[in-house]
């Protein structure tokens, strides 16, 4: 027996007689093996039946005018730009309004950045200018830091060399006293006495190995 499956696609051509001749042979021979088919088949061809004594539906004589109308009413129809144009040619006044809200709002994001861009620089540390001032071995710095001078204490490594090895001609500092120069200066910066400075340390180290 064929399975049913098969000719489910083919009940309306089976109605309607378009149904290949091949087809219908082999649908014929399964119907009368197939109770359910013939039960579906016959259900359909009383359906078939009743909607042929139906009267026609008939539409009112302006049907057709006024569907026509309303498509060519939507194809003709125009689109949300030219709408929003025919708005603003009619109402000037809010078309100039939006223009100046417009141009208000692009000119308060111009400035706002702008100022930002300027209090971000004014708000970053500046060093314009050292000076040393004379003073022997223990001398000022005067820093500009945000228009303000701050005056700092500079503490020369040489003021802790003994003053009978700064006074002598002719002699060297000694590897210890080299030694106690370093330690001073490693203590003078852990302490950020010199932490603005720092390139000053290989010139200082350098200067205590001078020959006197």
């Amino acid at each position: 027996m064929t399975s049913c499956d098969k000719f489910v696609p083919y009940f309306s051509e089976y109605l309607e007689g378009t149904i290949p001749v091949q087809l219908k042979l082999e649908f014929d021979a399964h119907l009368q093996e197939c109770e359910h088919c013939r039960g579906v088949l016959h259900r359909m061809e009383q359906l078939q039946m009743r909607m042929r004594q139906l009267e026609p539906v008939r539409t009112s004589n302006a049907f057709h005018i006024v569907l026509r109308s309303r498509i060519r009413r939507e194809l003709e129809a125009p689109t949300v730009w030219e709408r929003i144009q025919g708005y603003f040619q009619v109402n000037r006044v809010p078309a100039y309004a939006a223009a100046v809200a417009l141009l208000m709002l692009i000119s308060f994001g111009s400035m706002r950045l702008l100022f930002h861009s300027e209090s971000s620089t004014s708000q970053a540390p500046s060093l314009t200018g050292t000076e040393l001032l004379p003073g022997g071995l223990t001398g000022a710095v005067v820093v500009q830091q945000r228009g303000k001078q701050v005056e700092e204490r500079l503490h020369f490594i040489l003021d802790e060399v003994p003053a009978s090895v700064l006074l002598g001609k002719g002699q060297s500092i000694d590897s210890q006293t080299m030694r106690s120069a370093v330690q001073e200066a490693e203590r003078l910066q852990q302490d950020s006495l010199f932490s603005p400075y720092e390139g000053n340390f290989p010139n200082l180290r350098r200067a205590a190995t001078v020959t006197f």
